[in-house]
């Protein structure tokens, strides 16, 4: 009852706001929506999009992706330690065990999504980021292969660090966590450059839970003429994590920092040194072209190498990655006719082979060679859309992509097995959308899409090492069904709100069994059903700027013709689902130089296993941070202090959903302080 109170008290005082403020920003126009290839205004966006910019980025603490993406209607991030990340858009995070799977994330335009289906999100500083746009639901017509939705990143551009384009960012914190940031960026008639170097290390909250990353990236646009523009894109991370895994309730309650305690013959997470040892090189290079007023192309190609050792609780692995791969698009698009229109058609490819190597684990020390893999994965695609505009302001959007997937297993170690190759069957997936934009400040549309989401390798190989087993792991398809209403009410208040019926066969969930170790099976279909919501407003008077904003998410999510051996578990809830999510915010600005950022968020109770008999209890986060900026000639100076979890909650983010030994939680840290300082010059 008191959340509720909380929400319409907001509620109210938002409109009170947008009714007798002196002035504002109607900024849902001026919002460009680059996702779906429409380069629309996002009013006239058919589909959700959620798009965040630097003052959203920058408004807690700047050393995870976690918190800004979760203030985010339909978004959960989690962290189960520092750097191990997962991200379900419209969904759970069943499949992901580390990384991020089932979710298109492209760097710059280049693909960060490998042809195993997984994503190094954790390569990416989030000081390097300008911009992101969040796409929801099946993108099939233009990013393929994908019921997870798509996360473009865009790194920031000299516009963004003023006055020259030299920025230093220097923070430190609670749990012994220190960050260092170096952007420098230049604009000319010729180029826009910018280089990032971000350095970070914490301690953490729990027992074995230090964190050290460092990360170096380099994009660059030459204007090689009015109608031919060159990018490059550099990345280099170098990460290392400890992984303290996963307690039991009552774990919990004895010691919330302690890592995994020895069990038996098992030892603990300490002693075996649980970690996580990354190396990420990617390069993209692309181009686009101008042909005339009508025709254009973008093309790019990448290559990228990841090498991991993973020192795990039961065994240890090492892994190489080599990835390559590229997109091409066409635009065609004709404007002074009566029925404007714009058609795309591309294709993208991308090919990872993985050499992985498992050991047994002698206390952080790889032993024995248990098997060797090798993986070679080829995702494939074509796609093509139409975009027509109608008489009366009405827009459709027809599209598709037909997907490919092929994976080449061997078993190198002995006993050797025979070559498995497996072919998905193609798939087409289509995408169609009606919007009617009923004036310039209201739209409604219609989405119908299908998505199609292959195994990914580390799914794919625990069934393929069992060759009888190796036909149990089918592919995931998915029906998406999605009415969305935005616009701006009282010239001050804009509104983003979407409800859909998403409908998932073949649902890929995890288990892991009595000895740790994770295996995949496809848990029948589920019905997703959600509705999300997004109001803000930014009111301008002389000497303040006020933001306030709300989000809200409720969730159904529930099996469906699902037996697990014996057990029917049709209509329950899926796990790592909260219910119902809720997110405020009050940013107040004065005289241009002090500011104070609050945030609040509220997450109702989750089921932790397929068959709801054990739930994560619910918890509310409070977080603020207040600064002090100083504005020179040729200097911006900008202190500021920070509190997260300023409630104290006890809660878990990033749980381990049907765990063996239930050993489901991984503590998040507690209250907690910061502090830091950025200097632009």
């Amino acid at each position: 009852m008191f959340q509720h109170k909380i929400i319409f008290t907001f509620l109210f005082s938002t409109l009170g706001f947008a009714i007798f403020g002196q002035d504002s920003t109607i900024t849902l126009k001026a919002v460009v929506v680059k996702g779906f290839e429409t380069n629309r205004p996002l009013l006239e966006t058919a589909g959700s999009v959620n798009i965040v910019k630097i003052k959203d980025l920058t408004r807690f603490d700047n050393t995870s992706f976690l918190p800004v993406m979760n203030i985010l209607p339909g978004v959960r991030m989690e962290e189960r330690s520092p750097g191990s990340y997962r991200l379900a858009i419209r969904g759970s995070s069943l499949r992901s065990p580390f990384g991020v799977r089932n979710v298109k994330v492209y760097w710059n335009d280049i693909q960060l999504t490998d042809a195993n289906g997984s994503t190094y999100l954790n390569a990416i500083d989030l000081g390097s980021i300008g911009s992101v746009e969040v796409l929801k639901g099946p993108a099939g017509s233009i990013y393929g292969a994908s019921t997870g939705g798509v996360l473009l990143l865009n790194g920031i551009n000299a516009q963004q660090i003023k006055p020259l384009g030299l920025e230093l960012n220097l923070q430190t914190g609670s749990f012994n966590t220190q960050r260092f940031g170096l952007n420098w960026a230049a604009a000319s008639d010729k180029s826009n450059q910018q280089i990032s170097i971000q350095r970070q290390q914490t301690d953490g909250y729990r027992d074995h839970s230090a964190m050290q990353r460092s990360v170096l990236n380099w994009k660059a646009s030459y204007f090689i003429s009015s109608k031919k523009t060159i990018n490059t894109a550099v990345l280099l991370a170098d990460i290392a994590y400890e992984t303290p895994g996963g307690l039991t309730f009552e774990q919990l309650k004895v010691n919330p920092k302690a890592a995994r305690p020895k069990a038996g013959l098992i030892l603990g997470a300490t002693e075996q040194k649980a970690g996580i040892f990354q190396k990420n090189a990617l390069i993209g290079f692309s181009q686009s072209y101008v042909f005339n007023p009508r025709l254009s192309n973008y093309s790019s190609v990448f290559s990228g190498l990841v090498a991991i050792q993973n020192p795990f609780i039961t065994n240890y692995e090492k892994r190489f990655e080599q990835s390559f791969g590229g997109r091409t698009r066409f635009l065609w698009k004709e404007k002074n006719i009566k029925l404007p229109y714009k058609i795309t058609l591309g294709a993208e490819l991308s090919r990872t082979f993985s050499s992985i190597h498992n050991y047994g684990n002698r206390q952080g020390k790889s032993d024995t060679l248990q098997f060797e893999d090798e993986v070679l994965a080829t995702q494939a695609f074509v796609f093509g859309q139409a975009e027509i505009d109608l008489p009366h302001q009405l827009y459709i959007t027809l599209g598709g992509s037909l997907n490919s997937t092929r994976f080449v297993y061997e078993k190198v170690s002995s006993p050797k097995l025979p070559i498995i190759k497996a072919n998905l069957t193609p798939n087409f997936s289509p995408r169609l959308t009606i919007l009617k934009k009923i004036n310039d400040s209201f739209s409604a549309y219609l989405t119908y899409s299908e998505g199609f989401a292959a195994p990914s390798v580390a799914e794919y190989v625990t069934a393929a090492r069992l060759p009888n087993q190796s036909l149990l792991l089918d592919a995931e398809f998915a029906k998406n069904y999605e009415v969305g209403f935005r616009g701006t009410l009282l010239k001050h208040l804009d509104f983003d709100l979407a409800t859909y019926r998403f409908k998932l066969q073949n649902t890929v969930v995890r288990r892991v069994d009595e000895k740790g170790q994770a295996y995949f099976v496809n848990a029948g279909n589920t019905n997703q059903n959600g509705f999300e919501a997004m109001i803000s407003s930014t009111i301008l008077a002389k000497k303040y700027q006020l933001r306030p904003f709300f989000s809200t998410t409720v969730n159904n999510y529930t099996f469906v013709n699902y037996v697990q051996i014996k057990t029917d578990l049709s209509g329950k809830k899926l796990p790592g689902i909260p219910k119902f999510v809720a997110a405020l915010g009050l940013d107040l600005r004065l005289l241009k130089s002090f500011y104070v950022i609050t945030t609040y968020q509220s997450v109702s109770a989750m089921p932790l296993n397929d068959a709801n008999t054990i739930n994560a209890a619910a918890y509310q986060l409070l977080a603020a941070k207040l600064g002090w900026r100083i504005n020179a000639p040729q200097t911006n100076l900008d202190f500021y202090v920070g509190i997260d979890n300023a409630l104290d909650a006890f809660y878990s983010l990033g749980n381990d959903f049907n765990a063996a030994g239930n050993r489901f939680y991984n503590p998040a840290g507690r209250r907690n302080f910061y502090s830091g300082m950025v200097l632009r010059f």
